[in-house]
């Protein structure tokens, strides 16, 4: 099964989704994406439910690379530079990036938060419903770093369809 590569990534970026609802009797927060509309256009364009696991990315920088197959990628929110192997790419689109190929993308401008929906959505298994990354209940993220931010080297394995259990539903 494919996967996407965390080659590089800045701080303020995890796994998130549409949040933990419901759990808050067992006092967690809700949880979930900064900018949910974002999160459900990014989901959108490849395919999945609008609230399924993506990566939210902080105001700094990453690079994503495709292994093991082709990944079909979208990229929503706060706008920033993107490009596969030198192409740029424009925001609020998807592109599948082939096995090897390098997405990149730059600071934000004029916003905090950007949604990579990997197509097929993020392997892992949820948490009270939820993949989303709540570091101070210790919970969520798919990745070998579980509850914390996305780090550098993590691996997104593909689902063969989206795993978000409750959070895929608007609350």
């Amino acid at each position: 099964m494919s996967r996407l590569i965390v080659a590089s990534i800045g701080p303020a970026s995890s796994v998130q989704d549409g949040g933990r609802h419901g759990a808050q009797r067992y006092g967690l927060t809700v949880s979930g994406a900064m900018d949910r509309l974002s999160l459900a256009a990014a989901n959108t364009l490849v395919g999945n439910e609008p609230f399924a696991a993506s990566v939210e990315i902080g105001p700094f920088g990453a690079t994503f690379t495709a292994r093991d197959g082709a990944v079909r990628v979208a990229i929503a929110g706060a706008p920033r530079n993107a490009d596969v192997a030198g192409r740029p790419v424009a925001m609020d689109t998807s592109v599948t990036l082939k096995d090897g190929e390098t997405l990149t993308l730059g600071f934000a401008r004029g916003g905090a938060f950007t949604y990579l929906a990997i197509e097929g959505g993020i392997k892992g298994e949820p948490v009270f419903g939820s993949l989303a990354v709540n570091a101070r209940a210790g919970l969520g993220s798919p990745t070998r770093a579980r509850s914390r931010p996305v780090m550098s080297s993590a691996s997104m394995p593909r689902a063969a369809r989206p795993n978000c259990g409750s959070s895929c539903r608007s609350p």
